[in-house]
């Protein structure tokens, strides 16, 4: 059965470099296998980018809103559900075959593109069925209390299902950008990252303007933007088979201005990570250990930050009930390159590098997924390449004990929000 996430973007990226694939006999059919904890990190599908430049051959396809999930993200990530579907809920069977809250834990960013990518790869997970249906008495309290609305001719096309179709919808926990230090570090919430990372970053925007020809450099720099946002726009443009002005020069751009400023941002990234105590990695970390921990019969369910806060919030809405454990976490992270260095933490580094075929920047839709099997080992799958956990030995079992001491030693901060501030 053939590899199901690798993304064509990313072969490509591989292949323009030079680097050879990485190597592997893994058989992605989870047929028979037992589970007893699953952590999937998610990176948003392919998105309109921050900014437009006018540069689309017609138009009416310039981006209208910016930020924003495209219908080929919404395919991506209902794809991406559909396989984890396949492997983990026909094949292993560790979820239900119908959508069970307790089962599930999502988060994300609070950002409109990311919450749909989740939605719509749960909808893959969890597609169109009965389960929801209403009986007729339900039927008729199902009618809001609107004066005067007549509601029966949507009632009759609904029929006995809650939404339409069976279509299910899924509670996603969100946190505000200021304070989402678990998957959103980043120049805004984070005076630290700023003061250290940002200059080399607007550094580095600043060479690869100069780099470009000068009619792009300077069309880039009179609109006041940067090479970040200007790559962003090609990217987009690219996947979304936009026709663009002088296409050809716009590929090579692309290709190679483009991907070499993208090359050195994320290297810059890895070296920030590397001298800062994995910083943006670090809340991201101490979550993953904790999910291993409980998952492998290491840590109480109770003892767990998670437990804690879920508890809080139950207390919030007068209740004393204790929240119950998940299965399975999903999560999506901020960008990519935020999803390389949670890779980059918690991955052995070498594996890392031969699993990215050396590349390191990764595309949208990438995905990270952490198992804990029956016998307590981890498996770790970067856009389904099977990669080494780190503190453990390639090509051999990783008992959980052994991750989770390795994750405990990269905790270097028991408070990110305030060392945040420093």
């Amino acid at each position: 059965m053939e590899n199901k996430f690798i993304n064509a973007a990313f072969v490509a990226a591989a292949v323009a470099t030079g680097v050879a694939a990485y190597e592997s006999d893994y058989d992605v059919s989870r047929e028979g296998k037992v589970y007893r904890g699953l952590v999937v990190v998610n990176t948003e599908g392919v998105s309109t980018p921050a900014r437009g430049f006018e540069l689309v051959e017609s138009p009416e396809q310039e981006p209208k809103a910016f930020q924003n999930l495209t219908p080929l993200g919404q395919r991506q990530q209902f794809l991406i559900g559909s396989e984890l579907r396949k492997r983990y809920v026909e094949e292993a069977k560790v979820l239900a075959e119908n959508y069970v809250v307790s089962e599930l834990s999502m988060q994300t960013p609070f950002f409109g593109k990311h919450i749909l990518s989740m939605q719509a790869q749960m909808m893959g997970l969890y597609p169109a069925s009965d389960a929801n249906d209403l009986t007729e008495w339900q039927q008729g309290n199902a009618v809001p209390p609107v004066e005067g609305a007549d509601f029966s001719e949507w009632q009759q096309e609904l029929g006995a299902h809650a939404l339409p179709h069976g279509l299910n919808i899924f509670p996603i926990e969100q946190t505000g950008l200021e304070a989402d230090y678990l998957l959103s570090v980043n120049e805004q919430n984070c005076p630290l990252f700023k003061k250290v990372f940002y200059s080399t970053a607007m550094d580095l925007d600043y060479i690869a303007l100069q780099g470009l020809p000068y009619k792009w450099s300077d069309f880039v720099k009179q609109r006041g933007s940067t090479m970040h946002e200007f790559c962003e726009y090609l990217e987009w443009a690219w996947l979304t088979s936009t026709p663009l002005k002088d296409q050809v020069n716009m590929d090579n751009l692309r290709r190679d201005n483009c991907h070499t400023y993208n090359t050195q941002y994320v290297n810059a990234l890895r070296q920030f990570e590397e001298e800062n105590s994995n910083l943006v990695a670090s809340e991201f970390v101490e979550e993953l250990k904790e999910k291993i921990a409980h998952a492998a019969g290491i840590q109480n369910w109770s003892e767990t930050k998670r437990f804690s806060r879920m508890k809080k919030r139950l207390q919030a809405e007068h209740s004393n009930a204790d929240p119950l454990p998940n299965v399975y976490h999903a999560y999506t992270a901020f960008t990519p390159d935020h999803l390389y260095l949670f890779a980059f933490a918690t991955l052995d580094r070498n594996d890392l590098d031969r699993a990215t075929y050396g590349v390191r920047v990764l595309p949208n839709a990438s995905t990270l997924i952490f198992e804990v099997d029956s016998s307590n080992n981890v498996h770790a799958y970067l856009n389904d390449r099977q990669v080494t956990p780190a503190g453990c030995q390639p090509r051999a079992d990783c008992p959980a004990s052994v991750f989770v001491n390795e994750l405990s030693k990269k905790i270097t901060f028991t408070d990110i929000a305030e060392a945040c501030q420093q």
